[in-house]
């Protein structure tokens, strides 16, 4: 999955990520990979600002056009937009049906991620995004 977290899409942090940078990680990884394997996980709740011009799921088209400018074709898009996160879970699903009874249920205790504080910074920030329009 490719996130969209500002740090992981710029490393070097000094101008910021832009959305041909997430981009750029999409087509690396399915150059690589092929994209089948490629889908995109924005993180949108977990993070203060996004990359410029993908601050939030209403810049999705401008994604989709700068993927369809860099030649990637429409079915390539679907994939990587949703459509391989929705065949995996298809399978997997089989999987479950298929071992259902077979095998103990096993479950994990997760631990909260983020501090009450960290939340409250996360909620504002959101509301803000939301409330204000584009922030990029």
């Amino acid at each position: 999955m490719i996130c969209f977290l500002p740090n992981l899409v710029n490393a070097n942090g000094v101008q910021g990520a832009v959305v041909d940078q997430v981009i750029d990680h999409i087509i690396y990884a399915g150059q690589r990979i092929g994209f089948k394997h490629v889908g995109i996980g924005s993180d949108f709740d977990g993070m203060l600002q996004g990359p410029k011009d993908l601050d939030d799921v209403s810049r999705y088209p401008q994604l989709v056009g700068k993927l369809l400018d860099r030649e990637l074709s429409e079915d390539v898009i679907t994939q990587v937009l949703g459509g391989n996160i929705i065949r995996v879970l298809g399978e997997v699903e089989a999987v479950s049906r298929e071992l259902k009874g077979q095998v103990p249920v096993l479950s994990d205790e997760i631990e909260e991620v983020w501090t009450s504080e960290q939340k409250d910074i996360l909620t504002r920030m959101g509301t803000s995004r939301s409330s204000q329009g584009f922030s990029n």
